[in-house]
């Protein structure tokens, strides 16, 4: 993929037969035009054919007239109107004209929670005509589309429009069936695991349209003389679009640069870990990414989970005279102190606890300046330790901290104070690194809809996102995994943040 701006012409200065400096301009291609024939056999039982309507390859895929198309399948029901709704197969399609969209709703449920698959599908616009792309119409119940007489899109061989062309003929034809009750069915563990389920189609188009941009090259002398017939070899060597992996510790002998150009620390950051075993891998870590010009996001700066002993220190103490959620649990509940003086020695607790964190963000983020993103608040919502008995003043009823060092999955109860040193964290982050992004990073996004820890996080972020530059979506996907990508997608989108 080559970025490059329109209004600027990228010139490439390369040596030609070691004598010579060519330029190489850039130009975008257009896309691919031509004729075909499209026979459409829909659910009346009537034939419909097009001998001479135009396709469009672009973006890697097939795009048919929208208005022949859905005439022949929907036939009268079809009406081209800015906006309407067709019920096909149990499924109420909407067509949003004015937003170039076709909206196919699939929404259910699943271990008791609201799943949302709905995909919105692009209506292309070229030459003033409206085209949609082959795999939606092969997504739609009981219709099967065929591009050269091969099937395309089905759940057995998963062959996509471009695959299936012909090369060896000029002249090509699609045929669309409705009403095929033989289909066939996949067997998938999360709804549109499938090559070719609609909304991973969607997903690689918009990759295509609006991720990379197809080019022409002409080569000049210094002469100003076009040169044909001639070699030339382009390497990209980076790209605007990061793209990475977890590894853990220093396992980066099966990293591939094809894939990748970003890494994300698994461990090897993580407060309670550097604090036990030192620096020494994330030192290693660092220079590799700036060794071999890779991204690094680091992960993480404060995590109410895997925490400095110095914290710990100020839970429990063998001095029971010092100040520690022990010593303020046993002298309000033996009623040597009132609850105002009992939440004044909270907020010292809170002052002293806040000055650790931060003073932690300063070190960490100064010793690595060039870490391209900090996962700064990891899992506010899962592990709420400080949170619960510092901020949350539990401490005063509940003196399970005693024999705990985590609270893991309590309700979330919204508080300005914690919300205020989350947005700290960040604000003390970027002191330090004004360059790198900034990121919230949590794994309680799942595509659940009434997920109580979902509505959490949405809002915390509502009540801190002007201080934060990334919301990092965090996955630990397994067998029983069987959500599909597309509905935790529409549950973030939703949120309109």
């Amino acid at each position: 993929m080559i970025r490059y701006n329109k209004k600027n012409k990228i010139i490439i200065l390369m040596f030609f037969l070691s004598i010579f400096i060519i330029f190489a301009i850039l130009n975008f291609t257009n896309n691919k035009q031509d004729i075909i024939k499209l026979t459409i056999i829909n659910k009346k039982g009537s034939t419909y054919e097009y001998p001479d309507v135009k396709y469009i390859i672009e973006y890697n895929n097939v795009f048919i007239p929208m208005n022949e198309t859905l005439s022949g399948i929907f036939w009268d029901e079809y009406k081209n109107e800015p906006y309407q709704k067709i019920n096909y197969k149990n499924t109420i399609i909407s067509i949003d004209l004015k937003n170039n969209l076709i909206i196919l709703p699939n929404k259910t449920t699943i271990n008791g929670y609201e799943v949302d698959n709905t995909v919105e599908v692009e209506i292309e616009e070229i030459n003033n005509e409206k085209y949609i792309p082959l795999y939606l119409i092969a997504n739609l119940p009981e219709v099967i589309a065929k591009v050269d007489n091969k099937e395309v899109y089905n759940c057995k061989s998963n062959i996509s429009g471009i695959e299936a062309l012909n090369k060896n003929i000029d002249r090509h034809k699609i045929i669309i069936i409705t009403d095929y009750k033989q289909k066939r069915t996949s067997t998938e563990s999360y709804i549109g695991e499938r090559k070719g389920a609609i909304w991973r189609e969607e997903a690689i188009k918009k990759i295509e349209k609006y991720r990379k941009k197809l080019i022409n090259i002409e080569l000049k002398n210094k002469y100003n003389i076009s040169i044909t017939n001639t070699k030339l070899d382009i390497k990209m060597n980076n790209n605007m679009f990061n793209f990475g992996t977890a590894i853990n510790q220093m396992k980066t002998e099966k990293l591939n640069r094809k894939y990748f150009n970003l890494i994300l620390s698994e461990n090897s950051y993580k407060w309670g870990v550097v604090e036990q075993y030192g620096y020494n891998t994330a030192n290693k870590l660092y220079d590799y990414s700036e060794k071999n010009n890779y991204g690094l996001k680091a992960h993480n700066l404060w995590w109410d989970y895997i925490y400095s002993n110095q914290l710990k220190e100020i839970v429990k103490s063998e001095d029971k005279e010092k100040l520690t959620f022990e010593y303020i649990y046993n002298k309000y509940n033996l009623r040597e102190i009132n609850i105002e003086q009992a939440k004044e020695l909270i907020n010292i607790l809170k002052k002293k606890f806040e000055s650790i964190v931060y003073e932690h963000i300063e070190d960490e983020v100064n010793r690595y300046p060039n870490v391209l993103e900090w996962d700064v608040v990891n899992e506010t919502v899962n592990f709420q330790y400080f949170k619960y008995y510092l901020y949350d003043e539990k401490l005063l009823t509940d003196n399970q901290f005693l024999t705990t060092t985590t609270k893991y999955n309590e309700k979330y109860i919204e508080n300005e104070e914690y919300y205020n040193f989350i947005s700290n964290c960040f604000s003390k982050a970027r002191e330090y690194n004004k360059n790198a992004k900034m990121v919230l990073n949590d794994e309680k996004i799942k595509g659940y809809f009434n997920s109580r820890s979902a509505e959490e996080i949405k809002t915390i972020l509502k009540r801190i996102n002007n201080n934060i530059d990334v919301f990092g979506i965090q996955c630990h996907i397994n067998n029983n995994y069987s959500v599909s990508p597309q509905s935790i997608y529409n549950q973030v989108a939703k949120w309109k943040l």
